[in-house]
């Protein structure tokens, strides 16, 4: 860097990372240049793979083999790209970037019925999206505010960005989706709870999901591998990353050091839970499985009144 003559130069080599590692925002989420800093540049280069002319086939086999069980290791390692390393066996193996990653951003689009979906507790996040004139899922874009609660997220975050030239008269009506224990009384005040702060917000009414588990993992199953009109009924825009994120394998199951379940619900403590537990539950409210009808908590007349709710809308741009 003091050498005369040249240009300071700080070069960084290694093995892409794992996503949540300081270099992924730095190096490839970041801008080449940054408008303050004009004189400061930044260039990324990938070796492609078969490139090293000073690798042997034996070499290259041995990393393959190596990490031929670990998607992520075997996508960093042989493919040389970053990816996200996850301790878990993943909820949602059916979903699929090829599929359910749209191309290119999304934007809300004019006249068509849109949705919000909240997960709450101490880390309260919400999910907005668009239900297409074909009864298809658009997911947007998540919030999140760690160690807060429902009526701030809405308040800080939620609100202004209803309010923003993205969203601000776009959407023909709203619907607002749920956990069932957002309706659970508050400890403090049994007139209150999250559910209720919701329908105070926006005068809607509150929409709960499955009370049981099984009937949630029926139901984002069915969804992820179901088609409409020969298109997936799950889109995920590209820019929401938290939710493409725990779709991913964030959202996961723990396992043991054999790489066993061990527990029939999933991991709780990490961000990707509170936002896929919110967009499991706007799933099967808003693509309701028949399989509800089987349970005795009167989910079926729920569920029939979704489907002909989603099938009355018939405006919109987006299909």
């Amino acid at each position: 860097a003091r050498q005369k003559g040249t240009i300071p130069r700080l070069q960084i080599s290694m093995n892409p990372a794992d996503e949540d590692h300081w270099t992924y925002p730095e190096l490839i989420e970041a801008p080449e240049v940054l408008p303050e800093f004009p004189l400061i540049t930044k260039k990324v280069w990938f070796m492609k793979y078969g490139e090293n002319k000073h690798l042997t086939e034996v070499a290259r086999q041995t990393v393959k083999v190596a990490y031929k069980d670990d998607p992520a290791a075997y996508t960093r390692y042989v493919e040389g790209k970053f990816a996200s390393v996850y301790r878990g066996k993943k909820v949602t193996p059916e979903y699929n970037p090829l599929i359910h990653l749209a191309p290119d951003p999304l934007e809300p689009a004019w006249g068509l019925v849109s949705f919000r979906y909240f997960d709450g507790w101490h880390n309260p996040s919400c999910g907005l999206g668009q239900i297409t004139t074909t009864g298809r899922l658009v997911f947007l874009e998540t919030v999140r505010l760690e160690g807060s609660d429902i009526r701030t997220l809405i308040e800080t975050q939620v609100i202004p960005l209803l309010n923003s030239p993205r969203w601000k008269g776009k959407a023909k009506a709203w619907r607002d989706v749920g956990d069932f224990s957002m309706k659970q009384p508050d400890q403090s005040n049994k007139q209150e709870n999250a559910a209720r702060v919701v329908e105070d917000a926006f005068g809607t009414i509150f929409e709960p999901g499955p009370p049981r588990w099984e009937i949630m993992k029926l139901g984002i199953k069915r969804a992820l591998n179901m088609n409409i009109m020969g298109l997936p009924a799950i889109v995920v825009c590209p820019t929401n990353k938290l939710l493409h994120k725990g779709l991913s394998g964030g959202w996961h199951y723990k396992v043991d050091n054999s790489g066993n379940i061990v527990s029939t619900l999933p991991e709780k403590k990490n961000e990707a839970s509170h936002i896929c537990d919110g967009w499991a539950n706007a799933v099967n409210v808003l693509l309701p499985t028949r399989s509800m009808g089987v349970n005795k908590d009167g989910y079926r007349k729920q569920a029939q009144a979704a489907k002909r709710r989603v099938e009355s809308y018939a405006t919109g741009a987006m299909r």
